[in-house]
């Protein structure tokens, strides 16, 4: 059995639960100073997905640039939070897609947390605006809105159970964020939508370079990664 890859940074494990052949990250920036995370990454051109998309014509699928932008997204929240909190990805809007990727392009993921968390009892809601660079130039982006679960105490686990001042991370109203939260600013013109499973999710747009105009309405759909 072949051992964990090399090129996987303790950071990156450190602070998202996925694994390969999920994980799209071999890297992260070490700038915490903002709630923000730079990843890298670059797709197997041996991965068998490539075969049928498309065959001799092999591009990497959009959802996983949305997806390695999510995860960068996620690595941002968690190094706020101070550990890897469980949660999943709730929302995905205005993915847009400008150039293809192939398999062996050198990939940036930038993500940056974009409105102020929202709490309901130990649960979290935080969105990102994201994008994804191939030799300097964007070749997607899109926001994302993640769901994170704090636990009973709203902190991090420890061995003992819910750690950190109880008056910083319960998630009550009234009562502070952990201190790498505090100060993210919301988009006025932006709302972090209600998280629930059961409930039917706005599709993702991918669109072409002219994107969606000031109303909202998309351009021609690109299909290079559809």
């Amino acid at each position: 059995m072949s051992g964990p890859d090399p090129r996987i940074s303790g950071p990156v494990l450190a602070l998202l639960r996925q694994r390969p052949p999920f994980l799209f990250a071999f890297e992260a920036d070490e700038d915490t100073s903002s709630a923000a995370a730079v990843t890298r990454f670059t797709f197997d051109p041996a991965a068998p997905y490539f075969a049928g998309h498309f065959p001799g014509d092999p591009i990497v699928p959009g959802v996983l640039l949305v997806e390695g932008m999510a995860q960068a997204a996620r690595l941002a929240l968690n190094r706020s939070l101070g550990y890897a909190a469980p949660g999943y990805l709730a929302t995905v809007d205005k993915a847009s897609f400008h150039h293809p990727v192939r398999p062996g392009d050198p990939l940036t993921f930038k993500a940056v947390l974009e409105l102020s968390p929202r709490r309901e009892g130990g649960r979290l809601l935080a969105g990102a605006r994201c994008s994804t660079l191939c030799g300097g130039r964007r070749v997607a982006r899109a926001r994302v809105t993640l769901f994170a679960d704090l636990g009973p105490g709203g902190g991090a686990p420890s061995a003992s159970g819910p750690a950190g001042d109880p008056g910083e991370r319960t998630g009550r109203p009234g009562e502070a964020w952990p201190a790498g939260l505090q100060g993210i600013g919301p988009t006025p013109t932006t709302k972090v939508p209600e998280f629930d499973f059961r409930a039917s999710s706005r599709a993702s747009r991918c669109t072409s370079l002219r994107g969606t105009d000031a109303g909202g309405r998309a351009g021609r759909r690109d299909k290079a990664h559809a």
